[in-house]
């Protein structure tokens, strides 16, 4: 994916988005935030949405690790994980996806399995909707 401003990021995204986080619970405003901090990298003087190499070369947008389960093409990359409050430096298996579209679907899927993330959000959006 070429990296893109992120207000062009979501003028590019904003239709496809809104299409597949209908009837999910999951604000598309979500989605876009967790995309541009995900994804994020310096390209030239400037951060920009998918900058990461793990989103500009394999459209990972969301850092989505390739676990056992995963059955999909995946590819290993030096990463930063916290221990204890301590950086460590690891190779791990990262997902690959053929568009950033691709990565988008499966990051609401990736949700909706993983319970805690899905509870964390829909009380968000709870909390979003009863402050109006």
């Amino acid at each position: 994916m070429k990296p893109l401003s992120r207000i062009d990021f979501i003028s590019k995204y904003y239709a496809f988005v809104k299409s597949i986080t209908k009837a999910t619970g999951i604000f598309p405003q979500t989605l876009f935030a967790q995309a541009i901090l995900e994804s994020q990298g310096k390209v030239g003087n400037a951060y920009m949405v998918a900058g990461s190499t793990l989103a500009k070369d394999f459209n990972n947008l969301f850092g989505i690790k390739a676990d056992r389960s995963w059955k999909g093409k995946k590819v290993n990359l030096k990463t930063r994980e916290v221990y204890g409050g301590n950086d460590v430096y690891i190779t791990d298996a990262f997902r690959v996806y053929d568009s950033p579209e691709e990565s988008m679907k499966d990051y609401i899927l990736f949700l909706q399995k993983t319970s805690i993330w899905l509870v964390l959000i829909l009380a968000g959006a709870a909390f979003y909707i009863l402050k109006k």
